[in-house]
């Protein structure tokens, strides 16, 4: 199956090792939504002695408090004749462990996880401008960091690495794999944008998604959830 990656960015970690202990820094070349990365363990089996375990964080938010004019100033409001839109929670991504049946395999996949908003009617626009509001900001991103084996709980994200490995970028769609170009291109037609429905990522296709994306104010030149969404395709 055939998944539309225009781009693909390297992930790669950097070891530092000491005279006392052995320690490794966990580095991406910025990793982008809506891609994957895996790493190919050239150890056959994982021993306590050259193991390194990473645990998957997920993104801290906080609640603040202020008034629709206060979020205006932030650019987190947008308002019609008689609707207010406030962004109240941001836009973030995450990071996710997926699974494979590939031997001595890790995939890791950045999923991008749209901002969420509330929308409120009003009269005057005075009162509606007074309105005190709760949103959430991001404290802390989502992150992939060492995580000492003693610490490790039933409810921790963590994957094991040894030492000794290899890097390389995976050509898929971090999302899902039950779904094909040819349901992309379907979407697509179904939508107005021309393409011809034959499963290849051929120019006409990436023209028709790139309009797509573009006329919807759509990340463009890569699958989002959004996307999918808006195209129909199950995932």
């Amino acid at each position: 199956m055939q998944h539309l990656i225009f781009s693909l960015f390297a992930l790669c970690f950097c070891i530092n090792l000491n005279a006392q202990n052995k320690t490794i820094k966990f580095f991406s070349n910025n990793p982008e939504p809506g891609k994957c990365y895996e790493a190919v363990h050239l150890a056959d089996s994982l021993n306590e002695y050259d193991t390194i375990y990473y645990e998957i964080v997920s993104p801290v938010f906080e609640e603040k408090i202020a008034t629709v004019n206060q979020l205006m100033k932030l650019n987190k409001v947008s308002l019609s004749d008689n609707l207010v839109t406030i962004e109240i929670r941001q836009a973030t991504t995450i990071f996710l462990q997926r699974e494979t049946t590939r031997p001595n395999t890790t995939v890791i996949c950045v999923v991008e996880i749209p901002a969420g908003y509330q929308t409120i009617s009003f009269i005057h626009r005075d009162s509606a401008l007074n309105l005190t509001v709760r949103y959430e900001i991001i404290k802390e991103h989502s992150d992939i960091r060492i995580i000492n084996p003693t610490d490790i709980h039933p409810q921790t994200t963590f994957f094991a690495m040894p030492f000794h490995y290899n890097w390389r970028e995976k050509s898929s769609h971090p999302i899902c794999e039950s779904f094909s170009i040819a349901d992309i291109q379907k979407g697509l037609n179904q939508k107005g944008y021309k393409c011809t429905i034959n499963n290849i990522v051929d120019e006409e296709t990436k023209t028709a998604l790139l309009k797509f994306q573009r006329d919807n104010k759509l990340p463009e030149a890569r699958l989002d959830i959004e996307t999918l969404k808006m195209l129909g395709v199950d995932f």
